[in-house]
C-alpha cells in the first residue's frame, strides 16, 4: 500500500481482482474502487499527491490513476513481471523494476506521447540494464541517485545496483546477501561532522550541571574495545 502525502488516502493494490482500493484515512472507509492491469502489486504516490503509480505484474504494465477522480488517465506497457515501482522527488520520473525481463525501466511523467488508444499522459525514456531479478527500488532524496536490490536468482548472491539518474547508468554495484528484496526511502544527506567533546570537557559540563542544580545526563560512547565515557 501507499499514503498520500497529506494522509489523507490510503491506496492498496488488490492483487486477484485488479483493481486498487482507496480508503479515507479520517473516516476509515473505503471510498472508491479503481480498475487496474492484471495482478496489480505495488503502487507509489507522487510527491504532490496528484498521482497514483502501479506496477501490475502479470499485466506487464504501470496504471496512472488520477487521485481527484480515482480513474485511470494512462496506461505505460513496460518489461515483463513488475515488481517494484518510486516516484522521484520532483515528480518528474517513475522507476518501475521487471523481474522477469530484467532492468529498470525510466518513465517520463510530464510528456504527452500517446501510449495507446486510451490519453496516455506518459511514455517510457529508457530501460537500464542492472543485476538478476532487479525487485526493490528507492531514490535519495536530493533524486541523483536510484538504488535497485537484484534478488538474483538463488544460485548467486544479490547485489544493489546504484543508477545515476541524470545519466541512467549504473555507478556502482554493491554485493549484498542472497535474495535481497526491499529498499527504503531512509537515505538522507549526510550531516556536517561535529566535534565530539573529550572526556574533560564532559567532565566539566557535568560540574557545572551539578552545581546549577539541574539534571545530569551520562552518554556511553563505545569505539573500539574500550568503552569512553
Amino acid at each position: 500500500m501507499a499514503v498520500s502525502p497529506d494522509g489523507a488516502r490510503v491506496y492498496i493494490t488488490n492483487y486477484n481482482r485488479r483493481a486498487v482500493l482507496v480508503i479515507n484515512t479520517v473516516t476509515m472507509t473505503k471510498v472508491a474502487t479503481v480498475s487496474v492491469g492484471n495482478r496489480p502489486i505495488v503502487i507509489a504516490v507522487s510527491p504532490n499527491g496528484a498521482r497514483a503509480y502501479v506496477a501490475n505484474y502479470a499485466g506487464n504494465s504501470v496504471s496512472v490513476i488520477d487521485t481527484a477522480s480515482n480513474s485511470v488517465v494512462a496506461t505505460v506497457p513496460v518489461g515483463n513481471g513488475l515488481h517494484g515501482v518510486t516516484v522521484s522527488p520532483n515528480g518528474a520520473r517513475v522507476y518501475v523494476s521487471n523481474i522477469i525481463s530484467g532492468g529498470v525501466s525510466v518513465i517520463d511523467t510530464a510528456t504527452n506521447t500517446v501510449i495507446d488508444t486510451t490519453t496516455a499522459t506518459t511514455t517510457i525514456v529508457t530501460t537500464v540494464a542492472v543485476g538478476t531479478g532487479p525487485v526493490g527500488l528507492s531514490v535519495r532524496p536530493d533524486g541523483s541517485r536510484l538504488y535497485v536490490t537484484n534478488a538474483g536468482d538463488g544460485s548467486v548472491a544479490g547485489t544493489v545496483s546504484v543508477i545515476d539518474t541524470g545519466s541512467n547508468t549504473i555507478v556502482a554495484t554493491v554485493g549484498v546477501g542472497r535474495n535481497p528484496q526491499v529498499v527504503e526511502n531512509f537515505i538522507g544527506l549526510v550531516p556536517p561532522a561535529i566535534p565530539v567533546p573529550t572526556l574533560s570537557q564532559w567532565a566539566m559540563i557535568l560540574l557545572w550541571l551539578i552545581l546549577a542544580g539541574g539534571a545530569a545526563v551520562m552518554i556511553h560512547h563505545r569505539r573500539g574495545p574500550d568503552p569512553l565515557m
